[in-house]
């Protein structure tokens, strides 16, 4: 190619005709300020895989870092934008995408033991289930483990969108082990249940309302145990929590001192059974719109 003349506001693109004719790469000369030419088509094919060549480099690049860190390439280059249905790669303090695939393991772990708990409960009451005529007062007992499961399991997951577990630390085993605990404990709650069957007229609700207090003792201990993992005080509102706790604590000894008292009847059974699921899930939905920035 004969070259490129360039001046203050005229550049000259010089003219040639390649042995494959005319159509194959033609240019032409111009002059202005306001210039446009056609590069030559076999300059086009060799840019073009220059830079497809390029790209494949660094692809195979990703996927050897991926592969030496044990992070598979389609999660690290996944990237959902922030506001469109779900969360980046990084939360807000910074994980990256080997601490959150981690972080997932640790979830998948504590969602086994809620679906362990879940299944029992269906095992274990069947008949409670097929005839709820036996005792309607453990039926709607039953239910109320299961309502409070369930909205745990939500407040859970929603929690550990905002907050993951930080598993580059050991804090991170602790707060797993109160979250472990936690559930381990809606397990006692549905065992309770079996002291029930008797019905409303015999039946005591000790053990029950123990349950719900012992669930927020250790709702205070996950909460104080991701405080300390993030460092970051505003990771729990502990006082709610606390304050749910203590209302529990009452419960408790109000219902042993009536007892005493007046003995076990069937308004003081109801009462109470409605005074231990209704609370947790005013709490719950108190809890609702704090989601997003703490659990």
């Amino acid at each position: 190619m004969a070259g490129l003349a360039c001046g203050p506001a005229t550049y000259v693109w010089a003219k040639r005709d390649y042995a494959h004719g005319p159509s194959a790469g033609r240019s032409r000369m111009m002059t202005g300020s306001a210039i446009q030419y056609h590069c030559v088509r076999p300059m086009r094919l060799r840019l073009a895989r220059g830079q497809s060549a390029t790209r494949k480099i660094k692809r195979e690049r990703v996927v050897s870092r991926s592969l030496s860190r044990g992070v598979s390439p389609a999660v690290q280059s996944l990237h959902v934008p922030a506001g469109a249905g779900g969360t980046d790669m990084t939360d807000s303090h910074g994980a990256g995408p080997r601490a959150l695939w981690v972080s997932d393991r640790f979830v998948q772990f504590v969602d086994i033991v809620f679906g362990v708990v879940v299944a029992q409960g269906f095992v274990r009451y069947a008949d409670l289930i097929m005839h709820p005529s036996v005792s309607w007062f453990a039926v709607w007992a039953l239910v109320g483990v299961y309502v409070v499961t369930t909205l745990s399991w939500v407040g859970y997951h929603r929690s550990m969108n905002r907050y993951p577990y930080e598993t580059t630390t050991r804090k991170a085993w602790v707060r797993m082990a109160c979250d472990f605990l936690i559930v381990a404990l809606y397990a006692r709650l549905l065992f309770s249940i079996e002291e029930l069957r008797g019905g409303a007229q015999t039946a005591r609700l000790d053990n029950y309302i123990f349950g719900y207090l012992a669930i927020f003792a250790l709702y205070l201990a996950s909460g104080f145990s991701r405080v300390w993992e993030r460092n970051d005080r505003s990771a729990s509102r502990w006082t709610i929590i606390l304050a749910f706790g203590a209302g529990y604590a009452l419960l408790l000894v109000l219902y042993k001192v009536l007892v005493a008292n007046c003995g076990v009847c069937l308004w003081i059974n109801w009462l109470f059974l409605a005074a231990c699921v209704l609370p947790y899930v005013g709490y719950r939905l108190w809890r609702h719109p704090y989601y997003e920035t703490s659990s």
